[in-house]
Formats: C-alpha cells, structure tokens, sequence
C-alpha cells in the first residue's frame, strides 16, 4: 500500500523544517563563537587544561552542518599541549573523504584563533622539534611529527620539497597508518613542462637590396609575434606592417597599353604574414638564442586613405604587388624573470625580455615589375612575453 501525501503539504513539511533548523542555527553559531574566544583565552595564558575544555566543548557542537573547530587548528593544538596521541589517533582516520566533508559544513567564524595559534607555534618550533625527542616516540611517530608539524606551519614555501618528504616517508613507511592521510593532503608535484608560449611586439627595420633598393626608401615597421615552444623548438605566426615613401616613380602599364606612374614620395604600406620553425641554440639564465626558417605572403601597395581623405586614383590598383617569400632570422633575448612566476601558476623561467631579431627576406615582387626586383635585410627589437607552464601531478 502507498502512502500518498499531497505535494503541498511536503513543501510545507520542507519548509518548516528549514525554518525550525535556520531558527536553531544562530543559537549554536554563537556558541561556537564563545567557545573559540574562551580557547583563545586559554591559549594565550598558557593553560592547557582549560583549553581541552574548550576543545572539548567545541567537538560536541560538531554536527552534519557546522565545524567549529578546524582539522588544522586542534593539531597545531596538540602539538601545544603535547597530545601525541589524540594527533596520532586522528590523523590515522583521516583521509580525502574526511577533507572532503569538512568542506560541505559551515566553517568556524572568522576570528583569529588559528593567526594566534601559527604565529605563536612558528616561534617556539625549535622547543616542538625538542619536545617531540622527550616523548615516547618511535621513529615512525617523530618522522611523521616531524613533517606534519612542517606541514601545519607552512615551513616549506616549495611545495615539491614537502612532497618529497612525504613520499620519502611513505616508501619507507609503506604499512604506516599515517599514509592515507599523507596522500590527502601532499601537495601536487609540480615541474616545469616541455611546453612554452608567448608573444612579442617588435620595431623592424629595413634595408632593400637589389633594384628595388632604388626605388622604395628603406623600410621601417612593427611585428607581432605569437609563438609556441616544445622542448628546444620553436614554433610561431607572425604578422607585420610597415611603411616607406618611394624614391623614384614606378611606372604600370594597363591592358590598353597605357601608362601610369606611381609619383615619388607616394607612401607604401608592406604587409607580411607568416610562420616559422626555430631551435633553441642556446638557453641560459639570461640570454637565450636560436635560429629560425619560414615563410609567407607579402603584398606592396598604396596605403588606403581614410574616409576623409580623396580616395586613391583608379589605376593604383595596378600598383598592388604580392609575393610569397621565405626568410631567415637568428634571434636572442635578454631575459628578466618574473619575481612572482609560481604565483601566476608559471615555472620560474618564465620571463619577460628584450628581443632582438636579425633576419633576410627572399621577396619576388620582381616578377610582376622588375623595378621592385630585390630582398630586405632587417633589422628588429623590442618586448617579448615568454611563459612556460607547469605540470602537477
């Protein structure tokens, strides 16, 4: 037989229960509240026996939904008191479920219990690893003492250091009842991936060679560069603008036979789009050097006015050049770290830099007016982002 129960008396049900429970909540919150000013209090005179008490106090108003007392908090507690064993026989049943709903109660209320607690222990650690000697410990249990009181103090600022410990711990300790909690709470191992990107704006200069070196004044512009790095090679897209004035007329014929000139001191626009391959010939603290081949589109022509200019004359489309081309470049950067690299998420050599790029063009405007025949030597520097990632594991 079932039990049919209308769906507005469920919500009703649900939601006097939420209010009988939400009316129940400030109540303990503030019990909670006192309790953990009362254990500062005894902490700060000095009087373990009174801060048991509290301690005591405040594990029976743990429930499904409130944590008065952080896992951290009562351990830095028992170091204080030198309570081996409570820590001991907790931390033997904690593991990443026990992490885990933690997580889903409501957190102690925000005072400064557990600043108290790590500033005072932080000074005295030098006592705590003597203490730790005096007890009755075997040498699993002060090896284990020894690193969970570095854990709980945040003595270890590279996290693969503290890792290394614990697992050095756990190799040798493999049956140890401390290892599920290890393997909860280790830090991810992280190193430097094989992987690397970034970017850089640099100011290029020039220099035509060949005929067209007579009729086009040397170049000046800007390149942009994204690049992505695998091991030692290097690959990247790149995009450049520049402009030059002509130093003499160049002159078009259309399909009529008619001739044209594109005046002297006419200014250009050269676009170049394009990808290459490097590697690394080189890679120090402070410099980095490599090599690089590659390709790409260029096109010569009138720049395009603006809406408020005159527009160009009709026939300067017969002055639009284009021209694949293939290059080469040797490149260095003089690097400045990133002070704050692992706190972006970054490997410490990552870095911003200086760059400098010295390179040859191979063009073939030539093949669509002989008087722009030639190659481009050039010149560049500027700012360079390099970011190389890190692997957790």
């Amino acid at each position: 037989m079932r039990l049919f129960i209308p769906l507005p008396f469920l919500l009703l049900l649900c939601i006097g229960g939420h209010l009988s429970l939400a009316a129940q909540h400030p109540s303990k919150a503030n019990r909670i509240a006192d309790a953990r000013q009362a254990l500062i209090g005894a902490f700060k005179a000095d009087d373990p026996a009174t801060a048991s008490l509290w301690m005591d106090s405040l594990a029976r108003l743990e429930d499904d939904f409130f944590l008065p007392l952080q896992w951290d908090e009562r351990w830095l507690l028992y170091f204080w008191q030198e309570a081996y064993g409570n820590l001991f026989t907790e931390v033997s049943h904690f593991d990443e479920q026990a992490l885990q709903l933690a997580a889903y109660k409501t957190p102690p209320p925000e005072d400064s219990l557990f600043e108290i607690l790590d500033a005072a222990l932080y000074e005295r650690r030098s006592a705590l690893f003597q203490q730790m000697g005096r007890n009755f410990l075997n040498q699993e249990e002060r090896s284990f003492a020894s690193i969970q009181l570095d854990y709980l103090l945040r003595l270890y600022k590279d996290g693969n250091e503290l890792r290394d410990k614990m697992d050095a711990f756990i190799q040798h300790y493999p049956e140890s009842r401390f290892k599920n909690y290890l393997l909860a709470v280790r830090p991810a191992k992280k190193t430097p991936s094989n992987k690397s990107f970034g970017a850089h704006i640099l100011f290029q200069r020039g220099t035509w060679q060949g005929s067209i070196g007579s009729f086009v004044r040397p170049h000046t512009g800007v390149d942009f560069d994204l690049f992505f790095k695998y091991k030692h090679f290097n690959y990247a897209f790149f995009f450049g603008i520049g402009g030059q004035k002509l130093d003499q007329d160049v002159l078009e014929f259309d399909s009529n036979g008619q001739g044209y000139a594109w005046p002297k001191n006419d200014p250009t626009t050269l676009l170049m789009v394009g990808g290459e391959i490097g590697y690394d010939l080189f890679d120090r603290q402070k410099v980095r050097c490599w090599p690089s081949i590659g390709g790409g589109y260029a096109s010569l022509a009138p720049p395009v006015p603006s809406e408020e200019e005159e527009p160009n004359p009709y026939y300067y489309d017969l002055f639009e050049y284009s021209s694949f081309f293939y290059q080469a470049s040797l490149s260095a950067d003089i690097k400045f770290p990133f002070k704050n690299a692992e706190a972006m998420g970054l490997a410490k050599d990552s870095y911003q830099a200086i760059r400098a790029t010295l390179g040859y063009r191979k063009l073939d405007f030539g093949n669509q007016n002989p008087d722009l025949d030639g190659d481009i030597t050039f010149f560049s520097i500027g700012y360079a982002l390099h970011f190389r990632a890190i692997k957790r594991k």
